[in-house]
C-alpha cells in the first residue's frame, strides 16, 4: 500500500500531470486567427478544425477507456503524455491544415486518455476522502482546460512568432510534470498476463448499480459541454467581430474566465449534493444563456463578461454534480470505462453545437447562429432539469459490492 504521504505527493503529482495535459487542449483557442490569416479559411474549416479534436477524445473514451482498469493507471498516463508532447510537435512544425487537423486530433487523443486514467488514479489516490475524490478531479480538469487560453494568448501577444512560443512552453513543462508523476511520484502494479494494450474494442458500460443515478449525471455533463462547446466556438469571432478585440491574450482571458468560474464555484458548492448541484447548474445555464445572448445583440462586452461569469458557474455547478454522482455509483474495477462513458457522452455533447455554429455563422450571423443553438441547448436543458426533478436519488454501491466488482488492479 502507498503511505498517507507518499499518496498525497503522488496525488499532486498526477493533478499537475493532469493540468499539463489539458492545458495543450484549449492553448490553441486564442491562435486561431492567426492561422486563418496565415492559411486563408474562415468560421468553417476552424469549426471542422474544432471539431477533430472532439473526435480523437470521442475515439479514446472508446478504445482505450477501460485500459487503466485492465492494465494499470501508469501505463496509459505515460501514452498520454506522449500524444500531448507530439500534438505539440505538430503544432510547431505546421505549415498548412493538414498539421493542424493531425495535431488537434492527437490533442483530442491525449485528452480523452487524461480524462478516463487520470481522473481514475486521483480517485483510487483519495480513497474515502468526498473533496478528493469527488470534486478535486472535476476541478483539476477544468482548471488544465481554463488555463490553456490565457497562457496561449499571454504567450502569443508577447512573442515574435506567436504561433509557436505557446507549445514550446508546453513541452516544457509537460517534461517536468512528467518526470514528477511518473518518473518519481506514482507507481502502480497489475497483474497482467500479456503485454500493455492501450487499444480495446469499445467497453464502455454503464456502472453495476445506480444505472438512473448515472443517467441523470450524463444529462448535466451533456448540457454543461453543450454550453462549453457552443460558447468556445463563438468568443473569438464574437469578440474580433462585434467587439472588436483583436489581442490574443483578451481572447485566451475571456475563455479563462469561464473555467475560472466553474473552478470556484466547484469548490464553493462543494457541501451541496451531487443531485441538487447538477439541478441547481442547469437552471443557472438557462440564465447564462440569456445574458450571452443579450450580449451578442447589445455588442457589449462588460455583458458578455457578466454571461460568461454565470455560465461558469453552471457548467461548474453541473459538470461536479454530475461526475461525482457518476463516480459514487461506480465500483472500484469500473472508474475507467464508467468516468469514460461520461465523458464520452460529455464531448458528443460538445461536438455537436460547434459544428452547428460554425455553419450558421457562415451562412447567417453571429447572433442568429447563437439565438437559434441557444434555443435548442435550453430546450433540453430544460428537458433534462425537469428528468431530474422526478426521478428519486440512488444511493451508491455497498462497499462490499464495490470490492466484489474489483477487477484484479492493486496498487502499492
Amino acid at each position: 500500500m502507498i503511505s498517507k504521504p507518499a499518496r498525497g505527493w503522488a496525488y499532486a503529482a498526477i493533478g499537475f500531470l493532469f493540468v499539463s495535459v489539458m492545458l495543450a487542449t484549449t492553448e490553441p483557442t486564442p491562435l486561431y486567427t492567426f492561422w486563418e490569416r496565415s492559411y486563408g479559411f474562415g468560421a468553417i474549416v476552424t469549426t471542422l478544425v474544432f471539431a477533430t479534436y472532439a473526435v480523437g477524445v470521442i475515439l479514446a473514451l472508446l478504445f482505450a477507456g477501460r485500459t487503466s482498469d485492465v492494465d494499470g493507471r501508469r501505463p496509459v498516463l505515460a501514452v498520454c503524455a506522449g500524444c500531448s508532447a507530439l500534438s505539440s510537435v505538430l503544432f510547431l512544425l505546421a505549415n498548412g491544415l493538414a498539421l493542424l487537423f493531425a495535431a488537434r486530433l492527437i490533442s483530442g487523443f491525449s485528452a480523452g486518455l487524461a480524462t478516463a486514467a487520470a481522473t481514475a488514479t486521483l480517485v483510487d489516490l483519495a480513497g474515502s476522502a468526498p473533496l478528493w475524490n469527488r470534486v478535486v478531479p472535476g476541478a483539476v480538469n477544468l482548471l488544465g482546460l481554463g488555463a490553456g487560453p490565457i497562457l496561449g494568448g499571454v504567450l502569443a501577444e508577447s512573442a515574435a512568432e506567436p504561433t509557436r512560443l505557446p507549445f514550446e512552453v508546453h513541452l516544457g513543462v509537460l517534461v517536468v510534470a512528467v518526470i514528477l508523476a511518473l518518473g518519481l511520484a506514482y507507481r502502480d502494479r497489475a497483474q497482467r498476463t500479456g503485454p500493455v494494450m492501450i487499444l480495446h474494442r469499445p467497453a464502455l458500460g454503464l456502472p453495476t448499480s445506480g444505472r438512473g443515478t448515472f443517467v441523470a449525471a450524463a444529462l448535466g455533463g451533456f448540457t454543461t459541454f453543450a454550453l462549453l462547446g457552443l460558447f468556445t466556438a463563438l468568443v473569438p469571432t464574437f469578440l474580433e467581430q462585434v467587439i472588436g478585440q483583436h489581442h490574443p491574450w483578451v481572447i485566451g482571458a475571456s475563455v479563462s474566465l469561464l473555467f475560472a468560474a466553474a473552478v470556484l464555484a466547484q469548490l464553493v458548492l462543494r457541501g451541496l449534493k451531487a443531485h441538487t448541484a447538477i439541478e441547481l447548474g442547469l437552471a443557472v445555464l438557462i440564465v447564462g444563456l440569456a445574458v450571452l445572448t443579450a450580449s451578442l445583440d447589445v455588442a457589449s462586452y462588460p455583458l458578455f463578461l457578466a454571461g460568461t461569469v454565470i455560465s461558469g458557474i453552471a457548467i461548474g455547478a453541473a459538470f461536479s454534480g454530475g461526475l461525482a454522482t457518476a463516480l459514487s455509483v461506480a465500483a472500484d474495477g469500473e472508474r475507467g470505462r464508467v468516468s469514460s462513458l461520461f465523458f464520452l457522452i460529455a464531448y458528443v455533447g460538445i461536438t455537436i453545437p460547434v459544428i452547428a455554429a460554425g455553419v450558421g455563422v457562415a451562412e447567417t450571423s453571429i447572433l442568429a447562429t447563437f439565438i437559434v443553438v441557444g434555443a435548442v441547448l435550453a430546450a433540453f436543458d430544460l428537458a433534462a432539469l425537469a428528468y431530474l426533478r422526478r426521478r428519486p436519488e440512488e444511493s451508491s454501491p455497498p462497499p462490499e459490492k464495490q470490492r466484489g466488482a474489483s477487477d484484479g488492479v492493486r496498487r502499492r
